[in-house]
């Protein structure tokens, strides 16, 4: 093992793996639960398998990564599709769950902070996963909020950052073009 360098060769503190693991590959799986409301029946908790590949490094730091979801449903199993080729599954977890909106049953929604009326993400970039503010505490300064001009005035004002697959007793669904991500409401 020896010492890690940046792009420019600069030392970094750390140990990192000797060239041919450079191309080693990690997957991570996990189950959270998630709450998804049925047409002509109420909210209900189900299980959400998730999966994350990382495989090789990418040219300027960090690795590719892939996450795959999969909601267990009652009425059976329900996986977001692949983006494009060579790729198991989405680059992060936002992507991931947009997609497995769009292939559930219609009429069935996730209920989560990636589907309400009061999260958003920095416009500079986000994380992986976790990385979401949360603005139930500011619902009136958020609400007109649609560009990143008026999301920066409102930053300070975020209750914290949640996880995209959380649930609070103020979740609202999100109306199409809400916010600075403006994403779609989910049906």
């Amino acid at each position: 093992m020896g010492p890690i360098r940046d792009d420019t060769g600069q030392r970094r503190s750390g140990l990192c793996a000797p060239a041919p693991w450079q191309s080693l590959r990690i997957t991570l799986e996990w189950r959270m639960p998630v709450r998804v409301a049925f047409p002509n029946a109420g909210p209900a908790e189900m299980d959400l398998d998730a999966r994350l590949a990382l495989g090789d490094p990418l040219p300027r730091r960090g690795f590719r990564a892939d996450v795959v979801l999969t909601l267990r449903l009652p009425t059976g199993d329900v996986e977001n599709a692949k983006p494009h080729e060579g790729h198991e599954g989405h680059e992060d977890m936002e992507q991931a769950l947009l997609d497995l909106q769009r292939q559930l049953p219609a009429g069935v929604r996730i209920l989560a902070c990636i589907s309400c009326a009061f999260s958003d993400y920095h416009p500079a970039g986000w994380g992986f996963i976790g990385t979401m503010a949360c603005f139930r505490g500011a619902k009136d300064a958020y609400r007109p909020v649609e560009t990143k001009r008026a999301l920066f005035q409102v930053w300070d004002q975020r209750s914290g950052f949640v996880q995209e697959t959380f649930f609070c007793a103020d979740y609202e669904p999100r109306r199409p073009g809400a916010g600075y991500r403006g994403w779609p409401s989910f049906p």
